[in-house]
């Protein structure tokens, strides 16, 4: 018999989904590591693929960004303080301080295989869902922005993490 397939769930990623009636391609796939620890696998989705962080902010039509969580648990609290730490570096993350609060007060702890999804329809707004847990709504698309800006801007968690997501395939030691 062929041995078992082994492959992690995140990698299942399917490579176009629908979202606001209009058909997405998965731009890319990248690992959030801290500490030699994978924490997430984030998957952006975008309407045609592209390799810079300002051809994503910069393309209209709805975005979708995915983190698969496969560390075994991270508080909400961590969550907030990490996104915290790093949001203070993107351009317009003051402008969506409201929004930022929202998401924050949204969160809750996560095991292996949650899900947190962004996601951005013209007309409609953003907005953002954490496995099992109420589709938060905010209007507009400052809180996409932000978080595109946090993940594929000038100053990403990781390069290898942006690197991923922008027409890339995640790399693991696994």
């Amino acid at each position: 018999a062929p041995p078992p397939d082994r492959t992690p769930s995140w990698r299942a990623n399917a490579p176009h989904e629908y979202l606001g009636g209009e058909r997405l391609v998965l731009n890319g796939v990248g690992i959030r590591e801290k500490f030699t620890i994978d924490v997430y696998v984030a998957a952006l989705y975008l309407r045609e693929r592209c390799t810079t962080g300002e051809a994503a902010l910069a393309m209209d039509g709805p975005k979708r960004l995915v983190m698969h969580f496969v560390y075994r648990r991270i508080t909400a609290r961590q969550m907030v303080a990490q996104f915290r730490e790093s949001l203070a570096h993107v351009p317009g993350a003051q402008a969506a301080q409201d929004d930022l609060e929202e998401l924050y007060a949204s969160l809750r702890d996560v095991e292996r295989g949650d899900r947190l999804l962004f996601e951005y329809i013209p007309g409609r707004g953003t907005s953002t869902r954490l496995s099992g847990g109420e589709r938060t709504h905010h209007e507009g698309d400052a809180l996409m922005r932000v978080m595109l800006g946090l993940f594929v801007g000038q100053h990403p968690p990781t390069a290898a993490l942006r690197d991923g997501l922008l027409a890339g395939v995640a790399r693991t030691r696994r």
